[in-house]
């Protein structure tokens, strides 16, 4: 059996509690996680001054990861949406438009990694803040789910703190209930979680409170899954 530390996290841009924009305290707080691989959102490289390279690469330098790009918006002055880091060698990528006509940009990232015990598939994500556009992205990502053929891990930040919602679509009825992660300073509201397929290869599932708590508005969530 090969077990995988995970995360999922919402850095918010690299911005803090605090208002101010640190790469490197959130490299921080991820490399106290000591995970496998990451889900992150809101990774966002449009501003200056960042270094170059861009929050992505430089998070990932940081960690030592390879990086996975699932941009939703592309502007001239950089990129911003969703990314996985990983120290697992990857073997097949998949970007899909969850985007709903006259919201913001969403979209899922999928990848398939190669453990020990056999290839995973994980979909990063991060939905809408309306929730007539939720419904539809939850379909969207149950038909991308139902494409994997092994394992499967779907997290990412739902913006859905209503169970019953969620396990509503058929990915999502094989996860259990997520602690609390936003606000970062005061957690009262489930937004981000962790869905496996099959149930049991979800092990374990926790809030995690770095030191540097206040690195972003939300907190990573970590899970253990079982091969």
């Amino acid at each position: 059996m090969t077990r995988l530390r995970i995360a999922t996290y919402n850095i918010h841009g690299c911005v803090g509690i605090d208002g101010r924009r640190d790469v490197d305290r959130v490299v921080s707080v991820l490399s106290e996680l000591d995970v496998v691989a990451v889900g992150l959102q809101e990774v966002d490289s449009r501003r200056q001054p960042d270094p170059p390279s861009g929050q992505m690469v430089t998070l990932a330098r940081g960690l030592g990861m390879t990086a996975v790009p699932g941009h939703t918006i592309l502007e001239p002055t950089g990129t911003y949406g969703n990314a996985l880091l990983t120290g697992l060698p990857v073997a097949k990528v998949n970007r899909y438009d969850l985007s709903v006509s006259r919201r913001e940009p969403r979209g899922a990232v999928a990848v398939t990694l190669l453990t020990r015990s056999g290839p995973v598939d994980m979909v990063v994500t991060h939905l809408g803040l309306a929730r007539s556009e939720r419904f539809q992205q939850l379909k969207r990502l149950d038909a991308i789910a139902s494409r994997a053929t092994g394992p499967l891990v779907v997290m990412g930040d739902f913006n859905e703190w209503t169970r019953w919602r969620l396990r509503r679509m058929r990915f999502a009825a094989h996860g259990g209930r997520s602690p609390r992660t936003y606000p970062s300073w005061l957690p009262i509201l489930a937004l981000d979680r962790v869905f496996t397929r099959p149930a049991a290869v979800l092990e374990s599932i926790e809030c995690y409170t770095p030191a540097r708590r206040g690195a972003s508005d939300h907190l990573p969530l970590v899970a253990t899954i079982a091969l």
